[in-house]
């Protein structure tokens, strides 16, 4: 047995992500919109409205644009990770890395083996020409390719959840993410973050056990699509205080308890 077919079987558990397992790209709609989280898990799915986001699709290409532009001016050899399933994604992933090129696009990284199994993608793998890692002289670090001009917190949490799993893939521990914004670059200490990152994966497994039901927004726009819709009517079915003006979050929390 080969050294990724190694890798693969102890990252995946025997298994492939599902529902069930945390994608890190998720971070947004956790930080974001908790109740709508919660409706993934709990609410009727027929109520679900799918609501039109142009924004959403022209951020898509132009942070397309912006991440090749980049990496060639980066990297002299490149491989885009474009298989069709999560499974042949991570594949390929494994054999780049070990095969030591120099620029992955689209990697895919898997720990399947907690209690809480992760998964994601990002923009590139950069391989660095120090230290040892299970593939040889040289390890990988991510590189987050945004058209934002500053991080966001949930850039933030999904890059360092799988700068942990990255670590543990490579046996290196790369405590360093790079992110390229629109006009600078900025690192990212990933292992300072993991105790918050933590929290949140045990938020978001509380949220879908049943175990803890997030307050909404206020309406019209309780929630996120495709749940704007029915968190709208929750809200007011239910009469909760976040129709009451005046009250912050904190002095909601108070009430509530």
């Amino acid at each position: 047995m080969s050294l990724t077919e190694d890798i693969f079987n102890k990252f995946s558990a025997g298994r492939t992500p599902n529902h069930q397992d945390f994608n890190a790209g998720k971070f947004f709609l956790l930080l974001q919109d908790p109740f709508g989280v919660w409706c993934n898990y709990h609410a009727p799915k027929e109520e679900a409205v799918k609501e039109e986001n142009l924004y959403e699709d022209l951020r898509s290409k132009t942070d397309r644009s912006i991440r090749d532009t980049w990496i060639h001016e980066h990297c002299v050899t490149t491989l885009v990770i474009n298989a069709s399933g999560e499974e042949e994604r991570f594949k390929q992933t494994l054999q780049a890395m070990a095969q030591g090129i120099e620029g992955i696009i689209g990697a895919n990284l898997w720990d399947l083996t907690g209690n809480i199994g992760c998964y994601g993608g990002v923009n590139l793998l950069k391989k660095v020409p120090q230290g040892q890692s299970v593939f040889g002289p040289y390890h990988y670090q991510i590189v987050q390719l945004k058209r934002a001009g500053s991080m966001k917190e949930h850039y933030a949490m999904q890059t360092a959840l799988l700068g942990s799993i990255l670590n543990k893939i490579q046996g290196y521990q790369e405590e360093k993410a790079l992110f390229v914004f629109k006009s600078k670059e900025q690192t990212l200490d990933c292992v300072r973050l993991q105790p918050k990152v933590q929290k949140h994966l045990e938020e978001w497994q509380a949220i879908k056990e049943g175990l803890l039901v997030p307050e909404t927004e206020k309406p019209p726009k309780a929630a996120l699509s495709p749940w704007r819709v029915y968190a709208n009517k929750y809200v007011f079915e239910k009469k909760d205080i976040v129709l009451l003006p005046h009250l912050n979050s904190a002095q909601r929390a108070i009430l509530r308890q």
